[in-house]
């Protein structure tokens, strides 16, 4: 089995999407795929009518296919141990289940923004925030598998996908209402009215169908309304979660700044007095100069360093912290977030490579919390 696993937010409950075989038919939006959801302790769960599993030729290479007979692949408390892991390190996994067990192959923090539609059992998924309203076949696209925005007018509902398919990361970033693993399939002409009263997740909220063979489906919040400006800027800038990356001495803009001109952010400088303010003292580019380094504020310059950059940063600490790089590994960054760096900065040149690597340094260090609460 592959999947996803997103924790129990404030507005969302915790949900786990997963199909048969590889995950290739839920990114792809092609597959409907068993639903779990957690909330307030309690688990509700949905099978798909039909379901595709898909393998891997092991001579050629190639994806083959066959129908299933649908049975849900997890008990109540192993959803209840992943979601639970998952929360107490404050993150969302894509995951594969073999032999007994879960095998977690990716992970970010973003806060989820679906809700699931229930009347009583679940009805689907909106994968993206905002109302449907309007006519099937005009203002509401039906489409058995997912569809990329550019492809539809305003909503679409589907028969197929997840949270985590390709198609509905591209409605969220396009800003348009997506429905996908609809229990019902529509017909043109239909009317449908989907609206969302502004009321916490533990009152149910109603949406009226006009036209449908149900009458009320009960929403869950939306996850977006409350969040705070870094929670939105980590969903759509896809910088690191944990650790700022900013450029060194930027012309305009947010910055590390050791000269002047300075600018927005942390600032070097003879007359230090603020929080994001570090005095010369504060300032580290040699070994002689970290032996004798003591003060709550850092920055640690390792461009100069080479091999000593990793030792260097695990063995200094400081309530607020800084480092300087150039090109630097994984490694290097890594033991920068586990030492809780407050950012990390580089010539502006560098900076695309240095965002990419410390989310990879980041990951990896999340990776590794998880796999010592397996062990444990």
């Amino acid at each position: 089995y592959s999947g996803s696993a997103m924790r129990e937010c404030r507005e969302t409950p915790g949900l786990v999407e997963v199909v048969e075989g590889l995950g290739t038919s839920l990114e792809e939006g092609e597959n409907r795929p068993y639903f779990y959801t957690l909330d307030s302790g309690k688990i509700d769960s949905k099978k798909p009518e039909e379901h595709r599993k898909i393998t891997r030729n092991p001579m050629n290479g190639e994806e083959r296919q066959k129908k299933v007979e649908p049975e849900m692949p997890f008990e109540d408390s192993e959803i209840k141990e992943l979601l639970g892991k998952l929360d107490r390190q404050d993150i969302n996994a894509k995951f594969a289940y073999k032999r007994g067990d879960f095998y977690i192959v990716d992970v970010w923090k973003e806060e989820p923004r679906y809700e699931v539609l229930k009347n009583p059992e679940i009805q689907g998924l909106k994968v993206s925030e905002g109302d449907i309203s309007g006519t099937v076949g005009q203002e509401i696209t039906y489409s058995e598998t997912t569809l990329s925005p550019e492809k539809y007018r305003k909503h679409l509902v589907t028969g197929a996908g997840g949270y985590t398919s390709r198609d509905a990361e591209k409605a969220r970033e396009e800003g348009k209402t997506a429905v996908f693993s609809f229990a019902e399939k529509l017909e043109n002409g239909q009317r449908i009215n989907m609206k969302e009263q502004k009321s916490g997740r533990k009152e149910k909220r109603q949406a009226r169908m006009d036209g449908g063979t149900r009458d009320s489906f009960p929403f869950s919040q939306d996850s977006n309304d409350s969040r705070d400006t870094k929670a939105i800027t980590e969903d759509t800038t896809n910088s690191p979660v944990a650790t700022e990356v900013i450029p060194l001495n930027p012309r305009n803009g947010r910055g590390v700044f050791t000269s002047p001109p300075y600018g927005e952010g942390y600032v070097l400088s003879d007359k230090a007095a603020g929080e994001n303010q570090f005095s010369r003292k504060n300032y580290v580019e040699t070994a002689e100069q970290a032996f004798v380094f003591d003060g709550d504020h850092l920055m640690l310059d390792v461009r100069k360093l080479g091999s000593e950059s990793k030792e260097m940063i695990k063995y200094l600490d400081a309530e607020k912290k800084v480092l300087i790089v150039n090109q630097p590994k994984i490694d290097v960054l890594k033991e920068a977030v586990v030492k809780g760096y407050d950012a990390v900065s580089c010539e502006k040149r560098f900076i695309d490579d240095l965002e990419r690597k410390v989310q990879r340094a980041e990951k990896k260090f999340m990776l590794e919390k998880i796999r010592e609460i397996d062990s444990n």
